[in-house]
């Protein structure tokens, strides 16, 4: 159970040849291939606490059950979570008592939760979903970057 841990400039041509993209279903056990699963719902199953102190953590869900069931997450107080999906879904986001999406998700589809952002959804189908846990410091020193004009170092 891990995380793959991206600094400033990832070398991503050297993790893609190294490193399986193989998937975790939620009922098996999770290794230590990229991505890595997660131990429930936008949660990564991981001990390493050196990991949580990188700028963008990655780690993948994937729940192959066809019947409704419920999870619900409270995002990190120093991260977004960024969620990708991977595959089409049927599903509903709550946050509190306000529907943010009930339908038919299509695979691409974007959604961002801020820092301490407490987020429930209903799953209706199968789905696979990707999510990027990226620190605010990082975000907020991209932005100065981006606002100062400075050529830099490419952030992402």
């Amino acid at each position: 159970m891990g995380f793959h841990a991206a600094k400033i400039e990832p070398n991503i041509g050297r993790t893609a040849a190294h490193r399986s993209l193989q998937t975790v279903e939620v009922d098996h056990d999770m290794d230590h291939r990229w991505p890595y699963g997660e131990s429930t719902w936008r949660c990564p199953a991981t001990r390493d606490e050196w990991l949580f102190e990188r700028d963008i953590l990655v780690s993948r869900w994937i729940d192959r059950r066809t019947v409704r069931r419920c999870e619900e997450a409270v995002s990190p107080s120093n991260r977004h979570v960024i969620g990708v999906a991977l595959r089409a879904t049927r599903l509903k986001f709550a946050r509190g008592p306000h529907t943010i999406f009930d339908g038919i998700m299509p695979a691409g589809t974007l959604h961002i939760a801020g820092p301490s952002q407490p987020l429930a959804a209903e799953f209706y189908s199968p789905c696979d979903f990707i999510h990027f846990h990226v620190s605010s410091d990082y975000l907020r020193n991209a932005r100065m970057l981006r606002a100062s004009g400075q050529p830099g170092r490419r952030l992402i």
